[in-house]
């Protein structure tokens, strides 16, 4: 009868464990790989409001300082004659905060300013008897008191912040203009000092909007002006609150992102890093996890490749004895030459169980269980091995006359036992 063989026991196995190893590894590696993922976007977002609150902090700080210097300057010039020496000095115990400092009248005439004459580009040539018409300084002489301007267009034509305080004379009570420090937004200054100079190898940069929306800062100087209301941070910031988030700015990219508010500008002030910047980072972090992971992996393989040979190997040779037994009738009955040795106990236990067995069916083969004499099969195997061998022999052959009788009439265990 023919059997269709199967799939070794030490291939099963080896297969076993590579699922059991593979998909270890896998779960291992998926749950690292999300864990490091949930990491790196709360690092990312805690660190970027951190930083947006540091920055607003700074930001307060050193407009309430700037503010003040002019309340001060305002206060000498109420009680005496500026000179243009005594600007000038001002202007250079200052020029790291302001990009000029000026005197106007009531109507916003400019009466000295330091640096004497201002020209950006193409703009208008202010100096000396300049009127400044512009909408916040006209709204800060209407005001009468310290301000913080929106950043607004200058007569120059550049993107302005003004910080001014009235004039009044100290004798007579009465309103004689403003001084005013001016900070270029376009130009480098104080505020691009705090905000310009923390862009991270991450891609990490910051920017700051008006209280409309307006861009005031960002490190793409082109951007500047660009009106980024509908911007779901900036929603945020111009509703004055604070956070973290994940969004998409209006060109589809997504960032970690951490926004706070200026009170005393009303500004915003935004820290984003793209969260592509993770896709970089798990790929940085799988191939490190691939080669610290692979030297072990090897080892599990090669000290379960010994453990597999210590357990198959001798049913191997068991399977391999019985698929010959079958075949070879002779050896089937002999197994003197089968030798196994192995640790397991279900392997030493089978190899003596088939031991036994052999010895029990070497005599159901080769004894009559009537007579336990030799039977036909020990007769014929006994003959082919003596032709084989070239022995001289004889043979005798023994029969009971008419014993068939007996059979047929009283029955074979008669006959057995007769």
């Amino acid at each position: 009868m023919y059997v269709k063989k199967g799939v070794k026991l030490h291939v099963v196995i080896i297969l076993l464990i590579l699922f059991i190893v593979i998909s270890t590894v896998a779960i291992n590696w998926t749950v690292s790989m999300n864990a490091h993922k949930k990491s790196i976007t709360e690092d990312h977002l805690d660190g970027n409001f951190n930083y947006a609150k540091k920055l607003t902090s700074s930001t307060d700080y050193q407009l309430d300082y700037m503010q003040k210097n002019m309340i001060a300057i305002g206060n000498v010039a109420g009680n005496t004659t500026l000179q243009q020496e005594d600007l000038d000095n001002f202007y250079r115990a200052n020029k790291d905060q302001f990009n000029v400092i000026f005197i106007v009248d009531t109507d916003g005439k400019v009466e000295i300013m330091s640096p004497e004459l201002v020209k950006y580009g193409q703009g208008t040539l202010i100096t000396k008897g300049t009127l400044l018409n512009s909408d916040m300084i006209q709204q800060a002489l209407a005001d009468k008191k310290p301000e913080i301007s929106e950043p607004y267009r200058g007569t120059s034509g550049q993107l302005l912040t003004l910080i001014s305080a009235p004039i009044f004379d100290q004798e007579t009570k009465s309103y004689e203009g403003l001084i005013g420090g001016a900070i270029d937004m376009d130009r480098a200054n104080v505020l691009k000092g705090i905000l310009g100079t923390h862009e991270y190898d991450d891609q990490s940069y910051v920017y700051v909007v008006d209280s409309e929306g307006r861009i005031i800062y960002h490190p793409n100087a082109d951007r500047i002006g660009d009106d980024v209301s509908s911007n779901e941070i900036v929603t945020q910031v111009l509703l004055e609150n604070e956070g973290t988030m994940i969004s998409k700015n209006l060109a589809g990219e997504e960032f970690f992102a951490g926004y706070a508010y200026v009170e005393s500008t009303g500004w915003g002030i935004v820290v984003q890093t793209p969260t592509s910047i993770v896709a970089k980072m798990q790929k940085t972090l799988f191939w490190r996890m691939v080669v610290i992971s692979i030297p072990f992996l090897i080892l599990i393989l090669l000290i379960s490749g010994v453990v597999i040979s210590l357990i198959t190997r001798p049913l191997n040779k068991l399977a391999h004895y019985s698929e010959n037994s079958l075949k070879k009738e002779k050896e089937y009955v002999d197994g003197n030459y089968l030798h196994i040795e192995s640790p397991i106990y279900e392997v030493r236990q089978l190899y003596v169980q088939v031991l036994e067995y052999l010895k029990v069916l070497n005599k159901e083969v080769r004894i009559d269980g009537l007579t336990q004499l030799n039977n036909r099969k020990t007769f014929d195997l006994a003959l082919e091995s003596y032709v084989k061998e070239g022995f001289l022999f004889s043979m005798i052959m023994i029969d009971i006359d008419y014993f068939k009788e007996i059979n047929d009439t009283s029955g074979h265990i008669v006959g057995d036992q007769v």
